[in-house]
């Protein structure tokens, strides 16, 4: 039950976040755990998407897809990441951060001026959190840490009753 559960969001959860980041040039998943959404984001969105997951086992490169995965831990991408991005996505990874907040504050350094911020997680209190029992945030805990982060015009909805939530936000340095 619970693995229809999960695999059955999936899908759509995919497409929501195709939809929030279309157009953009550059995009990184932070926690692209086996690199699928990397590799959807890429061929269906036409964008160059590197992902970054502390337990990859190995680098994944697929030139011709414009997909790269590396091995990182996203509150330290300064250390490993030189580039910039116009668009940040994280799906059902936040909660699994060490350190959520200095993540987000590491995301919002290499975003463009613009950059799009995309956090898909699942909630406190929801089905979700019944089933599993993880170290969810309130969707309200997000949005603050987004917001110390320096995101502005952030957004947030819950999708379901299941309780994965969205949560967006842009980069405004003025």
């Amino acid at each position: 039950m619970e693995d229809n559960f999960y695999d059955g969001l999936k899908k759509r959860t995919f497409k929501l976040i195709l939809k929030e980041v279309r157009g953009r040039g550059k995009i990184l998943d932070m926690g692209c755990g086996n690199c699928e959404l990397t590799s959807f984001l890429a061929k269906e969105g036409k964008s160059n998407v590197v992902g970054v997951d502390l337990n990859l086992e190995e680098e994944i490169i697929k030139e011709k897809n414009s997909v790269k995965c590396i091995k990182g831990d996203v509150s330290h991408l300064n250390n490993f990441i030189k580039e910039t991005f116009s668009a940040a996505v994280s799906m059902y990874a936040l909660h699994e951060f060490s350190a959520p907040f200095q993540s987000l504050k590491e995301v919002f350094k290499i975003l463009e001026e613009d950059g799009k911020m995309v956090i898909v997680d699942f909630i406190k209190g929801t089905l979700a959190d019944k089933l599993w029992g993880e170290n969810y945030f309130t969707a309200e805990k997000i949005k603050t840490m987004m917001k110390r982060a320096g995101f502005k015009n952030i957004m947030s909805a819950i999708l379901s009753e299941e309780g994965p939530a969205i949560l967006t936000g842009i980069k405004k340095i003025k």
